[in-house]
């Protein structure tokens, strides 16, 4: 139920699924001829790819608990679409829209799924810590990534969707990008932050 519960709605309101496993990355539910599939790659992103012969609608749920420290830290639920959007943990919020990637925001760290392509989705911020993203139409197949990490800009620029919008420069984000660049590239020359810094 934490961080991310997925639930599926075979046309009798969503529920839960009952997977059993058939092969190191194959998972199966009977009842609704539902298949997972899974895939780790090197970069550690987890890929799961659900079909079924019986259309269905999915709901993505994440699950937390507002934060927020003296220092400025604080626990947002993310939605990115052409900008990212940040929600208050334990708010209320609806729209329908187009959205690239979503999770969970904690300053130093992202939790998040993300979509190969841009996906229709209404999301609900909820009052009880909860933030669902529903589908809304039926289908026979759905794919998406979950990746868990610590925020590293090229890391999450080398994945791809924007996800490297997570990393929050401030307002001089344009310039500070191209810093963190240079401050980089001295660092392959003199292997110390002190005059990475200097130079």
């Amino acid at each position: 139920n934490k961080p991310l519960k997925v639930d599926f709605d075979f046309g009798q309101g969503f529920t839960s699924v009952n997977l059993a496993q058939q092969a190191d990355n194959k998972f199966y539910d009977a009842a609704h001829d539902l298949t997972v599939a899974t895939v780790l790659n090197e970069q550690g992103v987890a890929t799961f790819n659900v079909t079924s012969s019986k259309p269905f609608r999915y709901r993505l749920q994440f699950a937390s608990e507002a934060k927020k420290l003296e220092n400025g830290q604080q626990r947002f639920f993310d939605i990115y679409t052409d900008s990212l959007t940040h929600l208050d943990v334990a708010d209320e919020d609806s729209k329908d829209q187009a959205i690239k990637w979503s999770g969970i925001d904690y300053n130093y760290h992202l939790f998040a799924v993300y979509f190969e392509k841009e996906t229709n989705l209404i999301y609900k911020n909820n009052l009880n810590s909860t933030l669902s993203l529903l589908s809304n139409k039926s289908e026979n197949a759905v794919s998406f990534n979950v990746v868990f990490v610590k925020k590293d800009y090229d890391y999450l620029a080398s994945l791809g969707h924007n996800l490297q919008n997570s990393v929050d420069f401030g307002i001089w984000g344009f310039f500070a990008v191209w810093i963190l660049k240079g401050l980089q590239y001295f660092y392959t020359w003199f292997p110390n932050y002190g005059v990475s810094i200097l130079l």
